[in-house]
C-alpha cells in the first residue's frame, strides 16, 4: 500500500507476554523472528528475594557484539543456537552490555540481523519474572 507521496505505508502490532524462568532455565543467543521490530523487557523480581549485584547481572539480558574481525553470525530470522554453535559463537562474539535484573527496569532494543541477545542459565532458586513487549511488522 502506498500514499499520495508514493511512500510505503507500514502497519505494526504489539504483543505483550509474561515470562517466567526458573533455576536451570536459559535462553541461548538468538536474534528474534524476522517480523519483530522492537523488543522491551520489564523486570519485576520478587521483592522478598534478596539478590547480590552479581546475581542481578547474571539474571539480566546479555547483548552480544562481534569481537574484532568477526561478523559471520548474521541471521535476520530467529535462530536458536545449539550448544556447540553457542560455544563457537562465544568465541567470535562477546557480551557488550548486560542489563541488571532490577525492579521496574525496562530494557529495549531494535531488532536486526546482529541483535544477538541471551539469558544465562539461572543458577539460583529464583523466578526471573518479566513482561515482554514486542512490536511486529504486520
Amino acid at each position: 500500500m502506498k500514499n499520495k507521496l508514493n511512500l510505503p505505508i507500514r502497519f505494526f502490532h504489539a504483543e505483550i507476554e509474561y515470562s517466567s524462568l526458573t533455576k536451570g532455565s536459559y535462553i541461548p543467543p538468538h536474534t528474534d523472528t524476522w517480523d519483530k521490530r522492537l523488543s522491551f523487557v520489564l523486570y519485576f523480581p520478587d521483592n522478598k528475594t534478596t539478590l547480590n549485584e552479581d546475581q542481578k547481572k547474571r539474571l539480566g539480558t546479555a547483548f552480544w557484539g562481534a569481537t574484532a574481525g568477526n561478523s559471520t553470525w548474521s541471521f535476520f530470522d530467529c535462530v536458536l543456537l545449539s550448544d556447540d554453535e553457542s560455544d563457537r559463537f562465544a568465541g567470535d562474539y562477546e557480551v557488550k552490555y548486560r542489563s541488571s535484573y532490577e525492579a521496574n527496569k525496562l530494557v529495549g532494543f531494535v531488532k536486526s540481523d546482529k541483535s544477538w541477545h541471551s539469558v544465562d542459565e539461572i543458577s539460583v532458586h529464583v523466578d526471573r519474572r518479566a513482561i515482554v513487549i514486542n512490536i511486529y511488522d504486520s
